[in-house]
């Protein structure tokens, strides 16, 4: 599983293997705080449902589209099993100046900034 390294290494140090509370599911999707469990789950996803959707379009355009590993089937990066993990990259750029050609768009984003 992909996330077992992040897991791995948020919870290694953790005194007597328990994991911070909400980070982490077992491997019935229930909440858990016990590492060993958590290791054998998944991560909650960071951010809710919006973190959920972000985390969603970087697989689509990391993995999906680039032919790469989707994160659930490539081998964990902390060591080597399975093998070279084949996980995908995705950059995007942005040009505000053609998303809003006629629109002080700095502006805008400082102004939201500030409220």
């Amino acid at each position: 599983m992909a996330e077992h390294g992040l897991v791995g290494l948020g919870f290694t140090n953790a005194p007597a293997s328990i994991a911070p509370v909400g980070g982490a599911l077992d491997s019935e999707g229930n909440p858990t705080n016990n590492a060993e469990f958590a290791l054998m789950g998944s991560m909650v996803p960071s951010g809710g449902y919006k973190g959920f959707g972000v985390g969603l379009m970087v697989e689509i355009f990391a993995a999906a589209l680039a032919g790469a590993n989707l994160g659930k089937d490539a081998s964990p990066f902390s060591g080597t099993t399975g093998g070279p993990p084949r996980t995908g990259q995705f950059f995007i750029a942005v040009a505000p100046n053609f998303l809003l050609p006629l629109h002080p768009t700095p502006f805008r984003a400082a102004s939201s900034m500030q409220r």
